[in-house]
């Protein structure tokens, strides 16, 4: 499998199909191999269209992967090989937005989202931010899950930051 040893994306394309039918507000039953409801019903519906932004992650460069996120609103990208961890580069990111704008035929909106660690002080942190903006990111989640590292104090020094170049 591509995510990996153990790792079945069939759940997750049963879910995904779940969730599809579900936000129509009609009863509808599924049996997939992992997943089955009778009779499910989702009240209320979703009042954004055409459906509530999916950003699934994607592992860079698994055409299946990859395929499964541009049927979708956005991309978490991983690069394949490499620990969740592992920070993504500019030329990562850019990698994977143009195979994006190469393969997606949706005109609806598309979101690239990179997670990681900003440098530390606002010219760094806006350096960064902006490589992957230019790059093709739309959306920077600041992923601190160090608990030895980002104190709450460390945190709080953070947020005071404020957003790059803000």
């Amino acid at each position: 499998m591509e995510g990996g040893p153990g790792v079945d994306h069939r759940r997750l394309d049963e879910a995904l199909d779940i969730l599809e039918r579900a936000w129509t507000g009609e009863p509808f039953s599924y049996t997939g191999t992992h997943h089955a409801v009778e009779n499910l019903v989702f009240r209320p519906t979703p009042v954004q269209q055409p459906r509530i932004p999916v950003r699934v992650v994607g592992r860079w460069p698994a055409p299946r992967s990859m395929n499964r996120t541009i049927a979708w609103d956005g991309v978490m990208p991983q690069v394949r090989g490499r620990s969740p961890e592992e920070p993504l580069s500019p030329a990562d990111v850019a990698e994977v937005a143009a195979w994006v704008s190469e393969h997606r035929t949706a005109t609806t909106p598309f979101d690239v989202i990179v997670a990681g660690v900003l440098p530390d002080g606002p010219t760094a942190a806006a350096a960064h931010a902006r490589a992957m903006a230019d790059a093709g990111a739309t959306w920077w989640v600041e992923s601190r899950w160090d608990i030895e590292r980002d104190t709450p104090e460390v945190l709080l020094d953070r947020i005071k930051q404020g957003p790059p170049g803000a």
